[in-house]
């Protein structure tokens, strides 16, 4: 939990650890290092497959493994998901987000899993996890989980760098976003 702020002593939101939203985030930026390391950024291209630097455009390189399927999901097919999953409640969650979790209780730190009351996907998902496995490279996607997040602006909702655990559902990531933009940032 966050440190008490100065005003009230009271922690400001539920964000641990690394994690910030709008609420925390001047109390977290007094209390880190200013430790400058000079960083170069990528955009991965997905005509070339390659990762291009921003700040000099000559300097690329192969991106391997990256699968991008624009409008995956048509306007009207996303305006019905999004109408599904708002009849469900929507859990806080850290950095500012919501969500709802549909898959087995995973404690990360000790490697544990309860399957419990898991009795698979919403039905929502089917529909889509059936279309991506047409294609080829995800014929053999058997999704473990899947966690809905809702991201606001006005709750400085983000995902905090992080490396994801491959021992429960393997090397393969799939992300699916809709209403507006999205990068996704690898390290």
């Amino acid at each position: 939990m966050m440190a008490p702020d100065d005003r009230d002593g009271v922690a400001p939101c539920g964000c641990k650890g690394i994690r910030r939203c709008l609420l925390c985030e001047d109390l977290k930026e007094k209390e880190e290092t200013n430790n400058s390391k000079t960083a170069h950024h990528f955009i991965y291209n997905p005509e070339t497959k390659l990762a291009v630097c921003k700040d000099a455009g000559t300097t690329s390189f192969s991106f391997p493994g990256i699968f991008l399927w624009d409008n995956f999901i048509s306007e009207e097919e996303e305006k019905v998901l999004i109408n599904s999953m708002d009849q469900d409640a929507w859990n806080p969650s850290q950095s500012g987000r919501r969500k709802q979790d549909f898959g087995p209780k995973v404690n990360f730190k000790k490697r544990k899993v309860r399957v419990g009351g898991f009795s698979g996907l919403p039905n929502l998902s089917k529909d889509l996890v059936q279309r991506m496995q047409q294609e080829p490279c995800l014929s053999d996607f058997q999704p473990v989980e899947q966690c809905n997040l809702d991201y606001s602006p006005q709750r400085g909702s983000a995902i905090d760098p992080h490396f994801d655990d491959s021992w429960l559902g393997g090397a393969t990531r799939h992300h699916q976003h809709a209403i507006g933009d999205y990068a996704h940032h690898v390290a």
